[in-house]
């Protein structure tokens, strides 16, 4: 939702955005149908979001499959990720889960997938070597739509690695205020 968010902001308020620094980010408007790969879970994350979803389980269960999925990476070890992080990993989703907040919340109407070329400002596009599979393909080419053939994927890290490794995020953000 981060990487949702800034982008939508920049193209709505490009006057008020210098730069972005993308971890992972879903686009506004994002589909496969203009693109050469279909979307489809992979085998690791197809049961884990459904674990993540299922109302009929208790937070505590949700929230494990939460954190198989986005921190740790679901083709890594459940509890890869240790400690404080995971703790407020834990924390955050637990409200998450309670204020139960619509999938449309922050959604500003922007289809920024179609409009990636309409941005005019430095961005940085990485995502975690051990992030959802099945999400790779779009990072690339919200890479690609960018200006950025490849990207950068960030070594040993899954969806989350400013919980798991801030001192890469600060870095990656101080990178990017330099340029």
């Amino acid at each position: 939702m981060g990487g949702t968010l800034a982008i939508d902001a920049a193209l709505l308020h490009p006057d008020r955005v210098s730069g972005l620094v993308l971890i992972g980010a879903a686009v506004s408007g994002m589909t496969d149908e203009d693109t050469p790969f279909d979307w489809e879970a992979d085998d690791a994350s197809a049961p884990l979001m459904a674990r993540a979803d299922d109302r009929d389980l208790t937070a505590d269960d949700r929230i494990r499959g939460l954190a198989h999925l986005w921190l740790d990476g679901p083709v890594a070890r459940e509890g890869r990720v240790a400690g404080d992080a995971r703790d407020l990993f834990v924390e955050m989703n637990r409200t998450i889960l309670a204020v139960d907040a619509p999938g449309s919340a922050g959604d500003a109407g922007t289809d920024a997938w179609t409009r990636l070329n309409e941005l005019r400002l430095p961005v940085v596009c990485t995502w975690g070597e051990l992030d959802l599979p099945c999400d790779i393909s779009f990072y690339e080419e919200t890479a690609r739509r960018i200006g950025q053939e490849g990207g950068q994927v960030l070594p040993a890290v899954a969806h989350l690695p400013g919980l798991e490794q801030p001192a890469l995020v600060a870095d990656l953000v101080r990178d990017a205020a330099r340029r």
